[in-house]
């Protein structure tokens, strides 16, 4: 749970707090738990569709081209793969069936399948996930075919270098505005100078081999110092609303955030749906769990952490900030200043800087998958090519456009595709392909109330589709209204 928690929360909580300030703490507020609401029925659709590659793989073996010998030994097959996966999963649903109720099923629905009905009973143990590694591009390919597995490649393109251009920004103004270069020096100066430092780095970087123990070993130090920097900011965030009246600070925000702006729903929308982007992973978190069976359940629970701990930062920085909250929040904290001026100065400098500090070495990691999707859609290019196509275009487009929370919008609309489309597209395409072939065998271990229907699921793939093109119009209107 810890560790797919820090995975969401990566640097994009820093920019909701300010969402929700454009938005109403009301609304924002709402926005955030439909999100949350919507990623946790994505969650599902990828883990039924995770939990559906082995029998479908057993189908397709015996489709018609396949040296078919029958729909019986389909149904043999998959009956041999429901009593691995019981045992594989002995606490789950299939642990009160023995082989009899396995034969009867697979018999009960070969005649289903001959008389020609549907909806045929389901089987006695829902599948679950496959021990083996999946990649998400794989279950794309297998249930969207080549075309919808390239458009997803390209999706996941597009939506890491939004990404690494948020990075990139982030880290320029976070320098530019705490370390300027002089008095009087132009900010714009400034975040050149620490953007062109930024993009030398991690350039370099990502031409490099930084897998490996030590580059672990260090990433797992900034997760768990991620996770601190957020309790932190929480604990300062309560303490700075308690001392307001009780002799201690005066309220920083001279101009309070509204409860309500509807205005700002499309740039919070998909700033929100950024913070819950993870679903493309979901399969490599998976496969090293021993209990899949178990699985869904901790996904939805860091869901619900994450949205909880969403809430509270942004609330308590909307109280106190008011219409002064920042584009990147912590930058907030340069204000910082308890009675302990140690304690200030340790705390200012861990919430404002470590986040610039650890995307020096999330840059280069996220280049090199990027790199890697690169040579997946154009073969045979170059390795120190596409890495350098994909580390080099975020940082000029940051020195061009540096304006965060628009730079987070743009990533939130391609997570619009990623968290909502694709997931529910995967779900609905996997579900269809068994119950052609065996009516009734789709049912899996993750499957609930709200994906049995493939309206619900339909609906939200619809909703994510609308969001995004909704989102991406206004965006576009503003800017060139502004221009």
């Amino acid at each position: 749970v810890a560790f797919t928690a820090n995975y969401i929360l990566g640097t994009g909580f820093l920019t909701l707090p300010y969402a929700v300030a454009q938005t109403g703490t009301v609304l924002g507020s709402l926005a955030l738990v439909v999100m949350a609401a919507l990623a946790y029925v994505a969650l599902q659709c990828v883990m039924e569709a995770l939990a559906r590659v082995e029998p479908c793989e057993v189908i397709a073996a015996f489709e018609p081209g396949a040296s078919s010998p029958g729909q019986e030994v389909v149904l043999e097959n998959l009956a041999d793969l429901l009593r691995e996966q019981r045992a594989r999963n002995p606490e789950g649903p299939a642990s009160g069936y023995g082989a009899l109720e396995m034969e009867d099923w697979w018999r009960t629905a070969t005649d289903e399948r001959r008389g020609g009905r549907r909806g045929g009973p389901g089987p006695p143990c829902g599948w679950i996930a496959p021990d083996r590694r999946v990649e998400m591009v794989e279950l794309m390919g297998m249930y969207l075919g080549p075309r919808g597995k390239t458009m997803f490649v390209i999706m996941i393109c597009l939506y890491i270098y939004a990404a690494l251009w948020v990075y990139a920004v982030l880290v320029g103004q976070t320098f530019a505005s705490s370390l300027p270069l002089s008095p009087d020096t132009s900010p714009v100066l400034s975040y050149w100078f620490y953007l062109f430092i930024f993009g030398a780095l991690v350039t370099f970087l990502t031409t490099k081999d930084i897998t490996g123990p030590v580059m672990t070993a260090v990433n797992l130090s900034f997760a768990v110092a991620r996770l601190v920097m957020v309790c932190v900011m929480v604990l300062t965030l309560l303490h700075g609303l308690l001392s307001v009246g009780r002799g201690g600070e005066a309220r920083i925000d001279p101009d309070p955030a509204p409860l309500y702006a509807p205005a700002g729903m499309f740039q919070m929308l998909p700033t929100a749906i950024f913070g819950f982007i993870f679903h493309h992973a979901i399969p490599t978190l998976v496969e090293p769990v021993e209990m899949k069976a178990h699985v869904q359940g901790d996904f939805a629970l860091t869901i619900l952490l994450v949205l909880l701990g969403y809430l509270a930062l942004c609330t308590l920085s909307v109280s106190l900030f008011g219409g002064e909250t920042l584009p990147a929040v912590n930058l907030n904290w340069e204000e910082y200043s308890p009675p302990s001026e140690v304690m200030g100065l340790l705390v200012r400098s861990f919430v404002v800087f470590f986040p610039a500090v650890s995307l020096i070495c999330t840059y280069p990691l996220q280049s090199i998958t990027l790199a890697n999707q690169i040579s997946a859609v154009v073969p045979g290019a170059p390795p120190l090519v596409s890495r350098l196509l994909a580390a080099c275009p975020p940082i000029v487009a940051s020195a061009l456009i540096s304006d965060l929370s628009f730079v987070t919008s743009l990533a939130g609309i391609c997570g619009f595709f990623i968290v909502l489309v694709f997931p529910c597209l995967l779900q609905y395409t996997s579900k269809a392909y068994m119950e052609r072939h065996v009516p009734g065998s789709s049912p899996t271990h993750y499957t609930s109330m709200l994906t049995r229907s493939p309206v619900v699921v339909l609906f939200v793939g619809a909703i994510g589709a609308a969001m995004a093109i909704a989102s991406l119009t206004m965006i576009l209107k503003d800017t060139v209204v502004e221009s």
